[in-house]
C-alpha cells in the first residue's frame, strides 16, 4: 500500500485543490441536495479569488493536501476569523473531501488532524466544521472528537 503524506498545499496548486472541491465534493453535495449550486454555478476562479482575498486582507488561513504517489486524495481548508458577533476567534472548516475511492486511507483523519491543529496553533478558541445531513457517518466521527451539535442550516432554491 502507498504511503499517504499530508502537507501544506503551496500556492500554485490552489487551481488543483479548486479542481478536487468543485468537481468531486461539489458534484457530491449536489447530488445528495439539489437546492445547492452544481459544478454548473462554482467556479475556479472565484475559488481561487476567495483566497487571495483573504491572503491580502491577511485573514489566517490554511490548505492542506492528502496524497498518493504525489496525486491528490484529499483537501482541507479553513481560516481563523473573529466571532461576528463575539470576542474570541473561531477556526471555520472551508471544506474537508477525501475523493470516495480513498475514504477508508487514513487520508481523511490525516487532515483533520493537521486542520485542528493548524486551528489551535493559531488561537482558535471554538472549532466549527460542517456536517452535511446526507452524511450521517460524520455526525458520530465529531462526536467522538468532542464536539457539540452547534446549529442546522437550511436551504432553499428561490423560484422553485
Amino acid at each position: 500500500m502507498s504511503k499517504i503524506r499530508v502537507r501544506r498545499a503551496k500556492p500554485e496548486e490552489l487551481m488543483d485543490v479548486a479542481d478536487v472541491v468543485l468537481d468531486s465534493f461539489v458534484s457530491e453535495i449536489n447530488g445528495n441536495i439539489k437546492e445547492l449550486e452544481g459544478t454548473d454555478v462554482t467556479n475556479r476562479d472565484k475559488f481561487y479569488n476567495s483566497y487571495v482575498k483573504r491572503a491580502l486582507s491577511k485573514t489566517p488561513f490554511v490548505i492542506f493536501i492528502a496524497e498518493i504517489n504525489d496525486k491528490i486524495v484529499g483537501v482541507a481548508g479553513g481560516s481563523v476569523t473573529m466571532h461576528h458577533w463575539g470576542n474570541e476567534l473561531w477556526g471555520h472548516e472551508d471544506f474537508w473531501f477525501v475523493k470516495k475511492e480513498h475514504r477508508g486511507s487514513k487520508a481523511g483523519i490525516m487532515l483533520f488532524n493537521k486542520l485542528m491543529e493548524w486551528f489551535k496553533n493559531n488561537n482558535a478558541k471554538r472549532i466549527q466544521m460542517t456536517h452535511y445531513t446526507w452524511n450521517p457517518g460524520i455526525k458520530d466521527f465529531y462526536k467522538k472528537k468532542g464536539f457539540k451539535p452547534f446549529e442546522i442550516c437550511y436551504v432553499y432554491k428561490v423560484g422553485e
